[in-house]
């Protein structure tokens, strides 16, 4: 574990210069320190300004190539995007480079209680979900009694803040809650105090070279864990029940399908806690956080929350008013006695089904948008079965859409034309009814009629809060 002082006297490099590799120039140049950067990108494209800013400070510029040798440096700040065993990391670090990160950096250096997310899917939304009810319970103790939760950080992946520029404010009394990718565990020697494992599938294949690398690398989550820390995983999978195995940890199992004897588990729209530190039943059935799979995610982020003796009834006020993250199922609003939700993250057909079986409400569904080569045979099919009042069909897919809809043999209105997200709704307007739900989960990239998926997503809203 390198020490600042340690790092002043010898040759620091940082490999790639995106978010976190400018996270790590920003966190030097505040030690006075300078590192040289290397990155495939041209400086045209790593953006001329912020390269001549940080030229400026003494760092130096070895870009436009791929890099693969390492050797004028001591110490390697890896980006999350550039492979740990790639052959030029490994053969640097054989010829004695220390290669390290800013969120193993952030892990050596923390003083206070880190809670660990990882998994394939849902780590955004268990983290937030976290934090919200560790805030809520944290604000309604009084001053005094606050000994381990003084204040809440959110960062990792989903943060806003930027770990190394929030590790000075820290003290032991502070609680971080860290989304952590597979890519960001494969730095680490520590485990969190509190490590959460959700599920995991296969993903991100085209970083690792193996399903079993990728799980290996998420298996950090756990693995160093000691006696005094916690793991809280799910059992709903075979990989994160074997990841869960691991460490010393105090283990925690939970599912959304069935018991289990020692954690959470759901059971309809009521979530048991079992032989924790809290036990007893919450009901989820007014939640704004809809779908199956978002159980889940509850389960888990309740475990979490049990561990630091949040009492029932806060983690159940917490539950059923979180919204959940925005453009990935937001609960909008309700206006005109229709609910609106926000989906437009779902870019790819597999998201819009998950989205369209969360409701057995009517629904007035929006999909399409730019082609990214999808199949919508399936998506077609769930349609078809859904009860749904109305589908109205935007972007270059829409034609594709429509096909698959009509060849599942859905008798759904389908409406096509709309331009604009102003002319969706003038759409909308036309089939809606009371106690509907209309539901922005296109399926499809943004580009045409909109800048980006976040531009989709708030157009809606914009003109949701307006519908009457």
């Amino acid at each position: 574990m390198l020490s600042l002082e340690e790092l002043s006297s010898i040759r620091i490099g940082i490999i790639g210069f995106g978010q976190e590799g400018q996270s790590v120039a920003r966190f030097l140049a505040k030690q006075n320190l300078a590192a040289t950067v290397f990155d495939a990108k041209t400086e045209e494209e790593l953006g001329v300004e912020k390269v001549r800013e940080y030229a400026n400070q003494g760092f130096v510029f070895q870009v436009g190539r791929a890099p693969d040798n390492f050797s004028q440096v001591d110490v390697l700040f890896r980006s999350p995007g550039f492979p740990r065993l790639s052959e030029a990391l490994v053969r640097a670090e054989q010829q004695g480079v220390i290669i390290t990160s800013q969120t193993k950096w952030f892990f050596d250096y923390c003083p206070c209680p880190i809670v660990g997310v990882t998994g394939t899917k849902g780590k955004g939304t268990t983290v937030t979900l976290i934090a919200r009810i560790l805030q809520q319970f944290r604000d309604k103790q009084p001053e005094a009694s606050r000994n381990i939760l003084d204040k809440i950080y959110v960062t990792g992946n989903i943060g806003k803040l930027d770990p190394l520029a929030i590790l000075p404010e820290l003290n032991s009394q502070d609680v971080v809650v860290f989304e952590l990718s597979s890519f960001q565990l494969q730095d680490l020697h520590r485990s969190p105090h509190v490590g959460v494992c959700l599920m995991v599938t296969q993903e991100h294949l085209n970083h690792h070279k193996t399903v079993e690398e990728y799980r290996e690398a998420k298996s950090t989550i756990l693995a160093y864990q000691h006696k005094s820390d916690i793991a809280v995983y799910s059992d709903d999978y075979i990989a994160s029940q074997k990841i869960g195995a691991q460490g010393r940890g105090k283990k925690y199992m939970f599912s959304r399908d069935h018991a289990v004897t020692n954690g959470v588990y759901a059971e309809g729209e009521r979530v048991f806690l079992k032989e924790m530190q809290v036990t007893g039943s919450i009901d989820v059935s007014k939640r704004l956080l809809r779908g199956a799979h978002n159980l889940e995610n509850i389960c888990a982020a309740v475990a979490v929350c049990a561990t630091f003796g949040v009492p029932i009834q806060v983690m159940e006020d917490a539950v059923v008013t979180f919204p959940g993250l925005e453009h990935r199922l937001e609960f909008v609003g309700e206006y005109g006695n229709v609910k609106f939700y926000n989906d437009s993250m779902a870019t790819v057909p597999e998201s819009s089904i998950v989205a369209l079986q969360s409701f057995l409400e009517p629904k007035v569904l929006i999909l399409g948008g730019s082609s990214k080569g999808s199949d919508f045979t399936l998506l077609g099919k769930a349609v078809a079965s859904a009860n749904i009042r109305g589908v109205i069909l935007i972007g270059d897919e829409a034609a594709s859409i429509d096909k698959a809809i009509t060849t599942a043999g859905s008798g759904s209105l389908v409406l096509r034309g709309a331009t604009t997200m102003e002319d969706v709704f003038r759409q909308i307007k036309q089939i809606t009814k009371a106690g509907d739900v209309v539901l922005l989960s296109p399926g499809c990239a943004s580009f045409g009629m909109f800048k980006s998926y976040k531009d989709r997503g708030e157009q809606f809203k914009m003109l949701a809060k307006l519908f009457a």
